[in-house]
């Protein structure tokens, strides 16, 4: 039996969409140079993700791509790429029609929107836009990145999710969700990680069209390889050159095992050669976390081995420097790091021998073989054999230069920001990114 609304969905929802396929794919090798147009936070937002999306169009840019942006309010960028235009002040249902007709008017070969689910405070307007792109005529691709994996708030919206969940039952092809709106119809869906990709998947109960992973590049202001960085960074930091520099780097909370490093660095008091680096600042929602820390660094009587760097400025290459500076990092995470985690990524970017944990749940997890494959994995650590893996880095410049390459070549594979622009306008039939049920 044909669902009862699948002329609405096909017609209303993607009208020729298929059709034009051929011509859109023409243009885009034809031209090199294509117009994309961004949705989302955008500086001076005061939130991370608008960091994000900020790289994402400078790598665009740079890729030679001809860049919009339909941002906050707040913005205030006046440059010609990209052009930066402010339309929406609450993300409510006026401020994203206007955005979507905003879009059309403009004539882009792709609409990226950057989602998360707290554009809007969680209101259901922004997850239609695919919809209304195509309701006003709009030709091109849209392309969907998930910033995390809530869709908007339904409990917020009961109305609405009860709306959605009827038209969801009643159509094909990913035409609406009662967790998302419209955007799984986009022709491509992104998701940062393997654990996001399963729960859209999921809660959409189909398969999606276009689902696939690509891990968030690192968003460091970056430093300059070489000997002058690591002098540099040393030198800020107070340790001499003859130290074995070893780091965690990323936000203080109980879930990353830093506890269980400085456990490790007691094994190794020994060494004179060691010196431990804790580069972060507090989670905002583990308050006290740092202060439990130093206070364990204390009872080890560590504190002329341990340093903790706390925050540093931002937009500064402050924390790139502290990364040029050491000689290899140590993510002992609960649950083990995954593969979308902004430590392991940065650590990878610097061409770190970095060393995480495992655990049953990485040994099932999708993204376990790639993690294994750039990095020395501790199985079921404790304070013994994490110390263990760390001297073993340390005395053996054959391993460290291993996982020195290991780590610049993921970074290269996984992470880089041609990669993920590629992900944005390459729909040639390549297979872009990993697949999420790999």
């Amino acid at each position: 039996m044909k669902p009862r609304f699948q002329r609405f969905d096909e017609h209303l929802l993607v009208p020729e969409a298929h059709v034009l396929d051929s011509r859109i794919e023409r243009s885009f090798s034809e031209k090199g140079t294509i117009k994309i147009l961004f949705t989302g936070f955008y500086p001076p937002s005061p939130v991370p993700d608008a960091d994000f999306l900020d790289e994402i169009v400078k790598a665009s840019v740079d890729g030679g791509h001809d860049v919009i942006v339909l941002a906050p309010e707040t913005s205030s960028a006046k440059t010609e790429n990209p052009k930066v235009l402010p339309l929406a002040r609450k993300w409510d249902w006026h401020d994203v029609r206007r955005v979507a007709k905003q879009a059309v008017q403009e004539k882009p070969d792709v609409v990226v929107l950057i989602y998360i689910y707290y554009l809007g405070n969680g209101h259901p307007a922004i997850t239609m836009l695919p919809f209304l792109l195509r309701r006003l005529g709009y030709r091109g691709r849209i392309v969907t990145v998930f910033e995390n994996q809530a869709g908007f708030a339904r409990k917020k919206y009961p109305l609405v999710s009860a709306f959605l969940k009827v038209l969801q039952a009643a159509t094909s092809r990913n035409a609406f969700s009662e967790h998302y709106g419209s955007i799984l119809s986009s022709d491509r869906s992104i998701c940062l990680s393997f654990s996001h990709a399963k729960e859209v998947s999921d809660k959409a109960k189909q398969k999606i069209q276009g689902l696939t992973v690509l891990p968030p590049f690192s968003t460091l202001v970056m430093a300059p390889f070489g000997p002058q960085s690591r002098s540099e960074g040393r030198r800020l930091l107070g340790i001499g050159e003859d130290k074995i520099v070893v780091t965690f780097f990323g936000y203080l909370k109980g879930s990353k095992r830093v506890d269980l490093l400085l456990e490790a660095a007691d094994k190794l008091r020994n060494d004179p050669r060691f010196f431990f680096l804790i580069a972060g600042d507090e989670f905002p929602y583990d308050p006290g976390c740092e202060d439990s820390l130093k206070k364990k660094t204390m009872e080890l009587q560590l504190q002329d081995r341990v340093h903790f760097t706390g925050s540093y400025p931002a937009g500064s290459d402050c924390a790139s420097l502290w990364l040029h500076a050491s000689d290899m990092a140590v993510l002992p995470f609960k649950g083990a790091v995954n593969l979308h985690n902004s430590s392991l990524s940065a650590c990878l970017r610097h061409g770190l021998p970095t060393i995480v944990t495992e655990d049953a749940e990485l040994s099932g997890r999708p993204d376990g073989k790639y993690i294994r494959a750039c990095t020395k994995t501790v199985v079921d650590a404790d304070a013994r054999s994490l110390a263990e893996a760390i001297s073993s880095i340390a005395t053996n410049p054959e391993e460290s230069e291993r996982l020195r390459r290991a780590a610049l070549d993921a970074y290269a594979e996984f992470y880089a920001e041609e990669g993920f622009v590629r992900g944005l306008t390459v729909f040639d039939g390549t297979r872009i990114g990993l697949d999420p049920v790999a």
